[in-house]
């Protein structure tokens, strides 16, 4: 619909094109606000590392990608909002290795200390080195890794990638006034 040449369309099908289009939009932010709800019920009835947990047996069940959670258990969350984004950058770094890196052997693990809150995604796939990722989410085109960049930016937190000659590592830390207060 969107690919369709105005130009070649006479008056009504161009109101015809305009109205699939404007329908097409709203269907698309429908969807996006029921995924956003259902994914905000998962994380407040279930609480954020379960959330994760399911999230990526449900993503990499059925695939030859073997995938485990190592989560700290101290971490109940950063609030609402910043766990709904940590959550996106998650379900966002994790289709991303399972599309392009080719990884077979995935471990999402956490760690909370008294100054800041490291999530890391260690895999073994072709993953992104640090300077790939900031060349990548500057292109038109990598707009999940500007997505990324720009929900990391909002919680005040870093993002780093290391690239080994086994292992690839995405470190994601936030610091502890991003936290909710004990």
């Amino acid at each position: 619909l969107l690919g369709i040449k105005q130009g070649s369309l006479d008056e009504k099908d161009k109101k015809l094109h305009e109205k699939g289009a404007g329908l097409l939009n709203d269907v698309i932010k429908r969807v996006r606000g029921i995924s956003h709800n259902l994914h905000s019920n998962i994380l407040k009835e279930f609480g954020f590392n379960e959330g994760v947990r399911h999230f990526l047996a449900q993503v990499t069940g059925g695939t030859m990608l073997e995938a485990d959670t190592v989560l700290d258990e101290r971490f109940t969350g950063a609030g609402p909002e910043n766990d709904i984004s940590l959550y996106r950058i998650i379900q966002e770094l994790v289709n991303n290795t399972i599309k392009y890196a080719a990884a077979t052997k995935m471990e999402l693990s956490s760690r909370l200390d008294p100054d800041k809150y490291t999530l890391t995604i260690r895999h073994n796939g072709n993953g992104l080195s640090q300077a790939d990722f900031d060349a990548f989410s500057m292109r038109k085109e990598g707009l999940g890794l500007k997505n990324i960049r720009n929900r990391i930016l909002l919680l005040k937190g870093d993002i780093r990638f290391e690239k080994t000659g086994q292992e690839s590592f995405i470190h994601i830390l936030l610091p502890q006034h991003v936290l909710p207060k004990p």
